[in-house]
């Protein structure tokens, strides 16, 4: 700050007051900081003490215009002085309300976040209150849904909660929520409930027992733990289930299974009677068929057929082989591998034929349209048999039958059989002396 003269005389000019520093130059003046800054004061100088001390009283004394312009200087520093103290403590107040407003945007802000999460929790909270609201509701329609008399006991035996069809078996009301069930009369004979209800605290296991109402009706009891989501033992919940019908079906089923076995046991008679005449039957079956098959022996069929096979049999084939064709129907037999023709039997003959080596083969004579395969036997005597394996094909105009011989006796060869010069022979039988 500076003081112009315009006279000779001592005259004071007026004092511009500083101009306040903008707040750029605040800022680049005062940094902020994250301490308080402590607060200076100008330091004075010697002619400034004498001034505003000794100058002063003596300037009061003698009041010259020199004095006065010297008392006017001192007062403008002394203003000066608390000026810039006053705009250093403004300055240090403004810093201070900054952090302040700081710190309250920034509690603003913490305070908008937490209202963001009570909002959501809130959201949330109401939602779990609908769900589970819409749960007592299920849980309410359910037990008033369901006929079975329910009832949901503490772990000391008092009511928790029961559904309405259990007023039909205890005299139960509203009020007896709470009450011991020790308290409550029953409509039905159960003595031993108690004492089950407290097995099945002690063991955790459940307990069935049927029961009676009114000597017509019946209930199945159960008792099972009540358990909560947690897994921890609450009580039990008693249940009764109405079986009068499955008893009555039972006893149904009972009387039904009595009358079936006595119709068993008769029926059993019966076809014991029906089995022995039927055994009695097969015997004179059998009698029967012995005396057809002895009147088919002499019938004319039968004895072409074994007439053939001996003819094999005497030939030393190994295979019998009939075989129908369109217009005739031939025989053949095999020797040392050759099939040779030995006979035309008439066409009217051919079925009768193969209907008869079924019967001996054991073979289903109805059966035409597929393949079969059986054996018999030919005794000629006491000491010799011969077996035949069977095989029959369907063709386009019959059946074909092939007849495999199978004559143990045929494979005995003498050594003249094998066909050796005499000095061969006379080789292989000191061959075979020889130790």
């Amino acid at each position: 700050m500076t003081i112009e003269k315009k006279s000779p005389g001592p005259q004071l000019d007026a004092v511009k007051p500083a101009r306040a520093p903008s707040p750029a130059r605040r800022k680049k003046a005062h940094p902020p900081a994250e301490a308080p800054l402590a607060v200076t004061q100008p330091v004075q100088t010697g002619e400034d003490r004498v001034a505003a001390t000794g100058g002063l009283a003596a300037s009061r004394a003698n009041p010259s215009p020199r004095h006065s312009q010297v008392e006017l200087l001192q007062r403008v520093r002394q203003l000066e002085f608390e000026l810039r103290t006053s705009g250093d403590a403004l300055q240090r107040t403004i810093r201070e309300l900054q952090s302040f407003n700081e710190e309250l945007e920034t509690s603003s802000e913490e305070l908008h976040s937490t209202n963001a999460e009570l909002t959501t929790v809130n959201a949330q909270l109401w939602e779990k209150i609908d769900a589970l609201d819409r749960a007592n509701s299920d849980v309410a329609n359910l037990l008033a849904s369901v006929d079975n008399a329910t009832l949901f006991l503490d772990e000391n035996g008092a009511i928790q909660r029961f559904t309405p069809s259990a007023t039909r078996l205890f005299n139960l009301i509203a009020a007896d929520v709470g009450r011991p069930l020790a308290h409550i009369s029953t409509r039905f004979e159960d003595p031993d409930l108690l004492r089950d209800i407290n097995q099945v605290l002690q063991n955790l296991t459940p307990s069935e027992r049927e029961v009676s109402y009114a000597q017509d009706q019946w209930y199945l009891r159960r008792i099972t733990p009540y358990r909560t989501v947690a897994g921890r033992i609450c009580g039990v919940v008693l249940s009764l289930t109405d079986i009068t019908q499955l008893k009555r079906a039972e006893l149904k089923l009972r009387d039904l299974t009595e009358h079936l076995e006595q119709r068993v046991a008769g029926r059993t008679a019966e076809l014991e009677a029906e089995i022995s005449q039927r055994k009695l039957a097969e015997r004179a079956l059998r009698a029967s068929e012995q005396s057809l098959r002895a009147l088919i022996d002499d019938a004319p069929v039968v004895r072409y057929l074994q007439k053939i096979m001996l003819d094999a049999i005497n030939q030393g084939a190994s295979d019998i082989h009939l075989e129908p064709y369109e217009k005739y129907y031939r025989i053949r037999y095999r020797r040392d591998g050759i099939l040779a023709e030995v006979a035309q039997p008439p066409m009217a003959i051919k079925d009768k034929i193969a209907s008869r080596i079924k019967v001996l083969s054991r073979l289903d004579i109805s059966e035409k349209r597929v393949p079969q395969d059986g054996r018999m036997k030919m005794v000629l005597s006491k000491n010799r048999a011969i077996d035949f394996r069977v095989s029959t094909l369907p063709t386009l105009y019959g059946e074909k039958i092939v007849m495999r011989i199978l004559d143990p006796t045929s494979a005995q060869l003498g050594i003249e059989a094998l066909g050796y010069e005499p000095f061969q022979k006379a080789l292989l039988m000191n061959a075979v002396q020889r130790p």
